[in-house]
């Protein structure tokens, strides 16, 4: 996550915010826990969108615990099951 000046939800001044890799960000969701964050996302090479990916992010560490890629289309959403 790249970090960004702002004000969070908990009144935190630092705010990391997901990248795209070359691609949009197109929807995030926070798990029921708020331990991880997912970011549905284009992928794209050489300025070219080649599919979409899910990233799940730590939110505690900043770091990614997974991806899962699409090459045949793109995610427009994302959202967890509620518990």
């Amino acid at each position: 996550m790249a970090p960004a000046r702002g004000r969070g939800a908990r009144g935190a001044t630092d705010v990391r915010v997901p990248s795209a890799n070359g691609g949009g960000v197109r929807a995030l969701s926070f798990s029921p826990d708020g331990s991880t964050l997912a970011a549905a996302a284009d992928r794209a090479e050489d300025q070219r969108l080649i599919g979409g990916q899910i990233t799940l992010w730590n939110v505690r560490s900043g770091r990614v615990d997974q991806t899962l890629a699409d090459d045949k289309g793109n995610f427009v959403a994302v959202a967890y099951a509620p518990t």
